[in-house]
């Protein structure tokens, strides 16, 4: 049921977001975007936990398996870079606000937004590959609930030392660098507020304190999903 719900809020921002052209400023189009992409990243492992729950067995093909694996790395690591795009954003708008609309016009917002997808879908690629080259053994039964690296792995037949290290490797980078970027940027964000005046700090910390409500819920809502 909360999955139900957690779809049709992401539905429902993604879609008044795109449609309503009071709302096209780049924050809101990069919230629009995240919602876009929070709807696909839990359908594709949502659905298969709740068939496995409702029969308690299920099969899935090797190549939908890998399919699964790739799409929830990217989906992921496109979350992550988006996250820092939008801190970005705050960042540019707060700190710099008489250069904000030159800076992050729309047309280059889109771009740097493009930018995370291709990123995103690109930096699993290794991994996909390295597994496929793999040679799989009996009894091929995952004991996760969905299609992931390190579950897949224990079903190999042969030494993957190798492939343990790039797929730490990946998820290491990704959250080192997306954190310490993230922690950066909302640092400077509130050393600009500290020493702004009291009638700019009233309306800075509002924009601030929306942009990182939403996306709190939105990230607590695949957590909880």
């Amino acid at each position: 049921m909360s999955y139900f719900l957690i779809l049709a809020g992401n539905v429902t921002i993604s879609a008044l977001i795109f449609v309503d052209r009071h709302l096209r400023a780049p924050m809101y189009f990069l919230i629009g975007l995240l919602s876009f992409l929070e709807i696909w990243y839990t359908a594709v492992t949502i659905p298969c936990m709740l068939t496995i729950i409702w029969k308690g067995k299920t099969q899935i093909s090797f190549s939908n398996c890998m399919m699964q694996m790739y799409l929830f790395h990217s989906f992921g690591i496109t979350e992550n870079f988006l996250l820092n795009l939008m801190a970005y954003d705050r960042m540019v708008a707060i700190c710099n606000p008489l250069r904000y609309h030159n800076l992050m016009t729309l047309k280059r917002c889109k771009t740097l937004a493009s930018s995370c997808w291709v990123l995103g879908f690109l930096s699993p690629v290794t991994l996909l590959l390295s597994v496929l080259q793999l040679p799989f053994c009996g009894p091929n039964e995952i004991n996760h609930l969905f299609c992931d690296s390190s579950p897949l792995l224990n079903l190999v037949c042969a030494d993957t030392a190798f492939n343990f290290i790039i797929d730490f490797a990946i998820s290491l980078c990704m959250i080192i660098l997306t954190s310490l970027f993230l922690i950066v940027t909302y640092v400077r964000i509130i050393f600009t507020i500290l020493k702004m005046k009291s009638s700019e700090v009233q309306k800075s910390p509002r924009k601030l304190f929306l942009h990182v409500l939403l996306i709190l819920q939105l990230c607590l809502s695949s957590m909880e999903v």
